[in-house]
């Protein structure tokens, strides 16, 4: 049983991410950075790529670290790492020292995504899952608002404002956190696999991580192309562009994560229509006219895809693992969709941004995400 203590909202954890996510837009605007620092086309996709490599390996790593080293720990050590590496990226001229510093920052986001989740876990009952992950997922995405807002307002100012606020918004969430957030005890979670007390995967747990991976990959590319092709396509103003499509991507999600899931009920049918939703926004910025406002209907398009997707995609994960290895098995999962977001980043610069045939790689994701599909039970999809 849970005991009433345990059900509160968890102010500490939603407060330090608000906060953390008010500076947010550091790792967005690096295809910005590597554009206006003259960066070769092989050399600006080797840091992408090795920026999105570690994804897959923290996402990997995360049950284990959580595990022996306390969710609030692991939890503070990504705020910190954040505040360090967004501070310096800015004035780094080395690719070498630039993709260094990248990859320790988006390794702490990495991290930061898991541990945030196990800490909802294992403080509600299931039944609460996806409620209070809704909440989380607000605070992030309001928390995003303000970051675009400053990107907006600050943007004439250069790149480098924005990272250092960015280094700023971690160190307070920091404090806030470490006031605010208890180290979560092991709760007994109820079993669902008939065995108490041992641990297990549902019957198509990888073949959807798989498909998640697919999903990511198509919105990872296609948010990184909206940050490099604003600052192609309007220069100096690129990185207000990018604010504005900022702005409608976290309002929306921000203002929709509850509501949606809340009333969304049919997991495969709204993952479906929130990948073809996804996929539109960036084919809509390929075949029309690059203006500002075919930037913001392809952001719209894209955050109303992940609004549905995200409504399932971290529930449906998490209640179909569990046991003493539950964690492990998450990690395992978070690292099959992390893939997407590496091969996005190898991808984007001499696919999309400067290739001939930019739509190709959302036509393969298209067939790919659809074949698998058709391979996951039904049942998986029933937990959410």
């Amino acid at each position: 049983m849970y005991s009433k203590s345990r059900d509160k909202f968890p102010v500490g954890l939603v407060v330090s991410t608000f906060v953390n996510k008010c500076g947010n837009m550091g790792l967005q605007l690096l295809p910005m950075l590597l554009i206006e620092k003259n960066f070769s086309v092989s050399t600006a996709s080797f840091i992408m790529g090795a920026t999105k490599s570690v994804a897959p390996l923290g996402s990997f790593f995360s049950g284990n670290i959580i595990v022996f080293l306390g969710a609030k720990f692991v939890l503070l050590a990504t705020f910190l790492l954040s505040a360090v590496t967004m501070g310096f990226i800015p004035f780094i001229n080395s690719p070498f020292f630039l993709g260094l510093f990248a990859i320790t920052a988006n390794f702490a986001a990495t991290i930061y995504n898991p541990v945030a989740r196990s800490i909802i876990k294992e403080t509600f009952p299931p039944l609460q899952l996806k409620k209070y992950l809704a909440w989380l997922r607000s605070a992030s995405n309001l928390g995003q608002v303000v970051s675009s807002a400053m990107a907006i307002f600050l943007g004439k100012m250069g790149l480098m404002i924005l990272f250092v606020f960015d280094s700023f918004t971690s160190l307070l969430a920091f404090f806030i956190g470490r006031m605010a957030i208890q180290n979560p005890k092991s709760v007994k979670q109820p079993d669902v696999s008939g065995d108490a007390g041992q641990s297990f995967i549902a019957e198509g747990y990888y073949t959807y991580t798989i498909l998640m991976a697919v999903y990511f990959f198509v919105y990872e590319l296609g948010f990184l192309s909206f940050s490099a092709l604003a600052k192609i396509n309007f220069g100096d103003q690129g990185i207000s562009a990018f604010g504005i499509v900022m702005i409608i991507n976290t309002f929306l999600c921000g203002g929709l994560a509850v509501p949606a899931a809340r009333y969304l009920s049919s997991g495969k049918i709204w993952i479906t229509v929130g990948f073809i939703l996804t996929i539109l926004g960036p084919l809509v910025l390929t075949f029309l006219p690059k203006t500002i406002l075919v930037l913001s209907l392809g952001a719209f398009l894209l955050t109303l895809g992940e609004i549905l997707v995200a409504v399932f995609s971290q529930t449906l994960l998490l209640q179909n693992c569990g046991g003493k290895l539950g964690q492990i098995h998450y990690g395992r999962g978070l690292t099959i969709q992390k893939t997407g977001n590496f091969l996005a980043g190898v991808i984007l610069f001499p696919v999309v941004v400067y290739g001939q045939t930019p739509w190709l790689p959302f036509l393969l994701a298209v067939i790919v995400f659809f074949a698998i599909l058709v391979l996951i039970p039904r049942s998986f999809f029933h937990k959410a």
